[in-house]
């Protein structure tokens, strides 16, 4: 079982993502762009609207992965000039390109510890991966499941898996171990007024839904079942069903921020059954 940290102390949510001294994260996200561009197996190249810095990129095979360039950032920071950095940028997307080429994908070995959960909703993450394999949760909530790389995250699509033995069900329990391997150093709570918000690393926070062992934990802690809601990628918020204070402050938290959140999932609340989640009433 994993480890829960309660630490009481105020959440302010900042949605605004962080910046180095020397160069801008849009920057490097433009050059980005701007090379991916050049490349011949390269369709399109489009800013995220639902993942901050970050690009959609279609490839002639008919793929589309999405490229992160915040390690390529932190990596032409430390380059002094600004050609330097273009040309350090034009390399990096050649790499990325070229290691994207094949169609299908062996889910064996190595390449089996990068499949993690993701959860999105149908209304964003349809748009960009029509062919996304995917399992309900609720309403028009879905869990994604992707190749998360050093340098983009891939959503897993039915085309690229070669070995059709690779189930749903089967991709969501290596994705779910995988990810519980991945929170080694366990999973912070801290309180926010009534209620609590969960931080795992700025992701996978909505993924942490998916961990049955964990809610488990949480239930033991309440008389009433618990109450949770994922505005967004990185926003887990929760409390005691029957603290009605609580759900109605996260309720009207919701509210206050939904206009100006990126990466949007759902703005309801969902209550733990005991093996997973349905719609609070």
């Amino acid at each position: 079982m994993r480890r829960i940290v309660f630490i009481q102390a105020l959440v302010v949510f900042l949605a605004g993502a962080s910046q180095l001294l020397a160069l801008d994260i849009n920057d490097t996200l433009k050059w980005l762009k701007d090379a991916l561009e050049t490349q011949d197996t390269v369709v399109a190249v489009e800013i995220s609207t639902t993942e901050r810095s970050a690009l959609n990129v279609t490839l002639s095979n008919g793929e589309t992965i999405t490229a992160y360039p915040d390690n390529l950032h932190d990596e032409i920071s430390l380059i002094d000039t600004e050609d330097e950095r273009k040309q350090a940028v034009l390399t990096h997307a050649s790499r990325l390109v070229a290691a994207e080429v094949l169609e299908e994908i062996d889910l064996a070995g190595q390449t089996l510890k990068l499949v993690m959960p993701v959860i999105r909703s149908s209304e964003s993450q349809g748009r960009s991966y029509p062919g996304a394999i995917h399992e309900h949760l609720w309403k028009d909530v879905f869990v994604f499941f992707v190749l998360d790389q050093p340098d983009q995250v891939r959503f897993l699509e039915r085309s690229m898996v070669k070995d059709a033995g690779f189930s749903v069900s089967k991709i969501r329990a290596l994705a779910i171990e995988n990810f519980e391997d991945y929170l080694h150093s366990g999973v912070t709570v801290e309180s926010m007024n009534s209620f609590h918000v969960v931080s795992v690393d700025g992701y996978y926070e909505s993924s942490l839904l998916l961990l049955d062992t964990f809610w488990s934990q949480v239930q033991d802690r309440y008389d009433t079942p618990v109450v949770a809601a994922v505005p967004t990628r990185d926003l887990l918020i929760f409390a005691e069903s029957g603290d009605r204070k609580a759900v109605a402050d996260m309720t009207g938290f919701i509210d206050v921020i939904w206009a100006d959140l990126p990466r949007k999932i759902s703005r309801d609340l969902v209550v733990w059954t005991g093996s997973g989640w349905e719609p609070y009433q």
